[in-house]
Order: C-alpha cells, then structure tokens, then sequence
C-alpha cells in the first residue's frame, strides 16, 4: 500500500470514529429525554387519578346526603299528614310550610346532586382528552 492511501484509510477511520461517537451522544440524548417525559406524563396520570378519586368521594357524599334529606322529607311528610288529622288549621299551615320547606330543600339538594353529577362526568371527560 502506498503512503496516500494509507492516509486516506486513516483520515476514513477517524471520520468514521467521530460519527460513531456523535451517534452515541444522540442515542444518550433521546434516552434521557424519553426517560422524563415518562417520568412527566407518570405524575400527570396520578394527578388524574388523585383527582378522579376526590370526584368519586365527593359524588357519593353527595348522594349520601340526597338520601339523607329525601329520608327526612318523607318522614316529615308522615308526620305532617299525622298532625292534620289532630291539630288545628293554624297548626295544619305552619307544619305544610315546613314539609314545604323540607321539600324544597330535597329538591334542592337532588338538584345540586344532578348538577355535580355533570360536573364530574364533564370534568372526566374533559381530562380524558
């Protein structure tokens, strides 16, 4: 072999080396990139999940009380019918507008229920996109 292409060989080598090196600082990068943003979207779906979770315990302390509330008003409502029977018409429009008020505060409660409801569900679907 002659001198020049020998230098030529070793220039080759050398370029080739310096690429093998780049290659491997790029292959280093990518890891260590796609190792945080595992990492990254790992705690995002915690957070959803944590979140989830607090909806969940809420929607059924919610409901919990709805039923609470229903239970009273229609104990109530047997009361009221009781207390016609025996009690003037004074006493008959006091208690009607108890029951009424209980009533309302049903109704009430069942409607923040709905509507919490529809917040989770709204709030589930909107972190599943």
């Amino acid at each position: 072999m002659s001198k020049i292409r020998k230098k030529k060989i070793k220039k080759t080598n050398i370029l080739l080396g310096f690429i093998c090196v780049l290659l491997a600082i790029l292959l280093g990068f990518i890891l260590v990139t796609s190792y945080k943003s595992e990492q990254k979207e790992s705690r995002h779906l915690s957070e959803i999940a944590d979140d989830q979770q607090s909806g969940i315990e809420d929607y059924e302390a919610v409901k919990e009380r709805a039923k609470e509330l229903e239970e009273i008003s229609s104990e109530e409502a047997e009361d009221t019918e009781d207390i016609k029977s025996k009690n003037t018409e004074d006493t008959e429009k006091t208690d009607t507008a108890e029951t009424e008020d209980a009533a309302q505060q049903a109704k009430n409660l069942t409607w923040l229920f709905h509507l919490s409801l529809r917040l989770l569900k709204s709030r589930h679907g909107h972190q599943r996109k």
